[in-house]
């Protein structure tokens, strides 16, 4: 019957096969099955003294995908365990340092160079043109690399570095004047820090405050005798020094010279040029002022260094009243006569 329900007890599994399959279908097993929607329910009773036991279909919890096991590295033995680098530092730029300024003074153009804090560390001979003291300033780099660097130390004691070609025939720039040798040396070690700069600036003008060189053509009023031009080789290249009826020295020839012919002929060209030019007359920055005679070719004569600029005209004035008629004394001709 369709809707009846029937509980079996104690069957065969053939036998509740045989009735389950006539309840479903309304016949026996191999004929053909009249009912199609038939209700059923099945209830088995255990044997006595076991607990029912009820058919559910139990849910099946989600799988919980199994956990990934960390797989750690095998250590390696102490002395191959892998030094960790430590990381690269970055290393900032290089800080451009000080300035070469060029600017006009005195008909001419020249160039200085300054720290950052606007010190003034050397200042150039002048140049005709600006291109000139643009052209200097890579011949003032080669040199301070290349060149001879000496230390002179005047007669009042002050000292200043000056910087020459690698030959020495030529002054490339000078320093200013220190009471002490030790400070002239730490004023070229300055030099050294900045003059590789590669920032120049062009100046149309400097105020006047900072003007460190006047030309002064002397007012000597007598031309004196006495004077001598002394000539003498040092380190196989030759220079002179005027010296006046009292045995004062005047100057000494900046550059050195190969032979005593080709200091001779400097010679004249220098009475020529103070004759013609006079003298400039400079200022450094600790207060100190001396005379200098320029050539073509740069500086020719430095005087000694004098704490005004009165004493400074007065010895340019000394070298005129003796220039013209000074004699040339070369020691070597001396020798040959005794």
């Amino acid at each position: 019957m369709a809707d009846e329900k029937r509980y079996l007890h104690h069957i065969t599994a053939e036998e509740f096969r045989e009735i389950f399959h006539e309840e479903l279908f309304g016949a026996k097993r191999g004929e053909e099955d009249p009912n199609e929607n038939i209700k059923v329910i099945v209830s088995v009773t255990p044997k006595k003294g076991s607990a029912p036991v009820e058919e559910t279909k139990e849910e099946q919890p989600a799988e919980e995908p199994a956990p990934v096991e960390e797989t750690k590295e095998e250590a390696l033995p102490r002395e191959e365990q892998p030094k960790a680098e430590a990381p690269e530092e970055e290393v900032a730029p290089a800080k451009v340092l000080g300035k070469f300024e060029i600017y006009p003074e005195e008909d001419g153009f020249k160039y200085r160079l300054k720290a950052n804090n606007g010190e003034i560390l050397v200042v150039s001979s002048s140049y005709s043109t600006r291109e000139g003291a643009h052209k200097g300033i890579e011949t003032f780099r080669k040199n301070v690399d290349e060149g001879e660097l000496l230390f002179y130390t005047d007669k009042n004691d002050f000292s200043q570095w000056r910087l020459f070609s690698s030959n020495g025939a030529r002054m490339i720039a000078s320093g200013e004047f220190y009471p002490q040798k030790a400070n002239a040396e730490s004023s070229f070690e300055s030099v050294k820090r900045f003059y590789m700069t590669e920032k120049i600036v062009d100046l149309d003008e400097i105020p006047d405050k900072e003007r460190r060189e006047w030309v002064w053509k002397g007012d000597k009023d007598d031309d004196r005798g006495g004077g001598r031009f002394e000539l003498f080789q040092e380190n196989e290249k030759w220079q002179a020094r005027l010296v006046a009826s009292n045995g004062e020295l005047l100057f000494t020839t900046s550059n050195a010279y190969a032979s005593k012919e080709s200091l001779k002929q400097a010679l004249f060209t220098i009475i020529a040029i103070i004759r013609d030019q006079g003298f400039t007359i400079r200022k450094d920055k600790q207060g100190r002022f001396q005379f200098a005679v320029t050539g073509a070719n740069g500086v020719m004569v430095l005087g000694e260094s004098y704490g005004s600029s009165d004493s400074a005209r007065s010895a340019a004035n000394s070298v005129l009243c003796f220039l013209n008629r000074a004699e040339f004394i070369d020691p070597s001709d001396q020798a040959e006569a005794e």
